[in-house]
């Protein structure tokens, strides 16, 4: 599906960005075990406990913030 990107608001836009940039980083992590989750979180000085899903979640959270 296309969508123009003339017909959506500006705020929609950047709110529609986020979406996909957030989809992308937390792809990176697809296939990831949890240890290798772990071992990743450590290195970036990052909490290293909760599931697979909260650690992805920090994992892509850590890499927009850089």
């Amino acid at each position: 599906m296309s969508v123009d990107a003339d017909l959506i608001p500006i705020e929609g836009r950047a709110a529609l960005l986020h979406q996909v940039l957030a989809r992308e980083a937390c792809e990176r992590y697809v296939g990831h075990t949890k240890i290798e989750l772990v071992h990743l979180a450590a290195e970036r000085n990052l909490p290293q406990t909760g599931t697979v899903e909260e650690l992805v979640d920090r994992l892509a959270a850590a890499d927009a913030e850089s």
